[in-house]
C-alpha cells in the first residue's frame, strides 16, 4: 500500500551513474519528484522542493548533481554562482530555462540535455569548461556574450542560436547544427567545426583564426569581415557564401574547398588566380 503522493514506498529507479540509482522517495510508481515525467502532477510542488535540494547539495555534496532532472516549468538560475562542478546532463527543461550571467566555477555538464522552450545563457561564465554534447534546443538558444572557451558542443542542435560576441576559443563544435545561427563578433579561433552545418549562419566580423572548417557546410553563410587567417577550408562547401572583405584569406585555403559556386565578394585578382588554378571550383552541380 502506498501513502500520499510523494511518499510511496520504495525508491527512485533512475540510474544516475553506472549502476547507481537515485534512491530518493517515490513520487510516482518509478521515480522521485525530480525524475518523474508527470509534468502536471508535480508542477505545484517541484520548485519549492528543488531549491531545498539545491541548498542541500550546496552544503553537503562534492558537486551539484541534477542529472536527468525533469523541470516542469520555467526555472531561473540568473546570476546564480555554481562554485563547484554541476551536472545537468540528460536533464529536461519543459519551460524557459534562464542561466543568464550564471557563474560556473567548476565544470558544467549539459550533455544530452533537452530544452523545450527558450534557453538563456546570456553572458554566462564557464570558467573550467562546459559540455553541451548532443544538447537539443527546440526553441531559441541565447548564448550572447557567453564565455564558452574550450566548451564541448559536438552534435549540438544550435539552429537559430544567438552566439553574438561569444567566446568560443578552442570550442569543439564538430558536427553541430548552426543553421541560421548568429555568430557575429564571436571568437572562434582554434575552434573545431569539422562537419558543422553553418548554412545561412551570420559570421560577420567573427574570428576564425586557425579554426578547423574541414567538411563544414557554409552554404549562403555571411563571412563579411571575418578573420580567416590559417583557417582550414578543406572540402568546405562555400556555395553562395559571402566573403566580402574577409580578412587574411589566401588562395591556398580556397583551393582546398569543395566548391566556390556562386560565392560572393571575392577580390577580382583572387578570383582570377583561382579560376586559373582550379576553375572547376566555380562550376555548378548541373
Amino acid at each position: 500500500m502506498t501513502g500520499e503522493k510523494g511518499k510511496k514506498k520504495g525508491s527512485c529507479e533512475y540510474i544516475m551513474f553506472g549502476e547507481e540509482s537515485c534512491g530518493r522517495d517515490l513520487f510516482d510508481d518509478e521515480h522521485c519528484i525530480f525524475h518523474s515525467k508527470d509534468i502536471e502532477g508535480k508542477r505545484d510542488q517541484f520548485n519549492e522542493k528543488f531549491w531545498k535540494e539545491f541548498e542541500r547539495q550546496k552544503e553537503q555534496e562534492e558537486k551539484y548533481n541534477f542529472t536527468g532532472f525533469v523541470f516542469p516549468g520555467d526555472i531561473s538560475f540568473y546570476q546564480i554562482e555554481f562554485e563547484k562542478e554541476a551536472s545537468f546532463s540528460n536533464a529536461q527543461f519543459s519551460g524557459r530555462a534562464d542561466f543568464g550571467k550564471a557563474q560556473f566555477s567548476g565544470r558544467a555538464d549539459f550533455g544530452e540535455a533537452q530544452f523545450s522552450e527558450k534557453a538563456y545563457f546570456v553572458r554566462a561564465q564557464f570558467s573550467v569548461g562546459a559540455d553541451f554534447k548532443e544538447a537539443q534546443f527546440s526553441e531559441e538558444a541565447d548564448f550572447g556574450g557567453a564565455n564558452l572557451g574550450g566548451a564541448i558542443l559536438m552534435l549540438a542542435d544550435l539552429t537559430d542560436a544567438n552566439l553574438t560576441d561569444a567566446n568560443l576559443i578552442a570550442a569543439n563544435l564538430r558536427g553541430a547544427d548552426l543553421t541560421d545561427a548568429d555568430l557575429t563578433d564571436a571568437d572562434l579561433s582554434v575552434a573545431i567545426l569539422k562537419g558543422a552545418n553553418l548554412r545561412d549562419a551570420d559570421l560577420r566580423d567573427a574570428d576564425l583564426m586557425h579554426a578547423d572548417l574541414t567538411d563544414a557546410d557554409l552554404t549562403d553563410a555571411d563571412l563579411t569581415d571575418a578573420n580567416l587567417r590559417r583557417a582550414s577550408l578543406m572540402h568546405a562547401n562555400l556555395w553562395g557564401a559571402d566573403l566580402t572583405d574577409a580578412r587574411n584569406l589566401k588562395v591556398e585555403q580556397l583551393l582546398e574547398a569543395k566548391t566556390l559556386y556562386l560565392v560572393k565578394g571575392l577580390p577580382p585578382e583572387m578570383k582570377k588566380e583561382l579560376m586559373k588554378k582550379k576553375s572547376e571550383l566555380f562550376e555548378g552541380p548541373f
